[in-house]
């Protein structure tokens, strides 16, 4: 059970890495935050994982990131918030507080439903070669990881 556990929290780990590069996994947040306060800054565009995006695309991703950080707000307990801004406070990153929590398979199941519809919504918005420049992007990054 454990190991499945572990599993789905590095898939949805690794599916906000590749594909959702603000969410509450991957937005650099200030110590002093809140969870709920995390939110992107309106003034500049989404971050887009060194892919060109036309300005009608940021604004989508940005909607696209903010619905799936408040979809994942929502599955976190009273408790699981309460120990996620602790920790945000104490500054360890946010993907190593997501990785400290403990969810229940529920959780870990809604969690996975919501990154999977991010991922679709983000590919959607992109460009046949967008998703190559993505994809070419991606195995790189593997390679860089491997090497270490």
């Amino acid at each position: 059970m454990r190991f499945k556990q572990l599993s789905v929290i590095a898939t949805a780990i690794a599916l906000s890495t590749v594909t959702l590069p603000q969410t509450v996994l991957a937005n650099p947040v200030a110590p002093q935050l809140t969870i709920a306060q995390a939110r992107p800054n309106t003034n500049r565009p989404a971050r887009s994982a060194g892919i060109q995006l036309t300005p009608e695309q940021q604004q989508k991703l940005a909607e696209i990131q903010n619905n799936t950080r408040s979809q994942i707000e929502k599955i976190f307990t009273a408790e699981q918030k309460r120990t996620a801004e602790a920790r945000l406070k104490a500054g360890v990153p946010p993907r190593q507080v997501f990785a400290e929590l403990k969810f229940t398979p529920q959780q870990q199941q809604a969690l996975q439903q919501v990154f999977i519809s991010s991922q679709q919504q983000i590919e959607a918005l992109l460009t046949n070669e967008q998703k190559q420049e993505l994809i070419r992007q991606q195995q790189q990054r593997q390679q860089q990881q491997q090497q270490r």
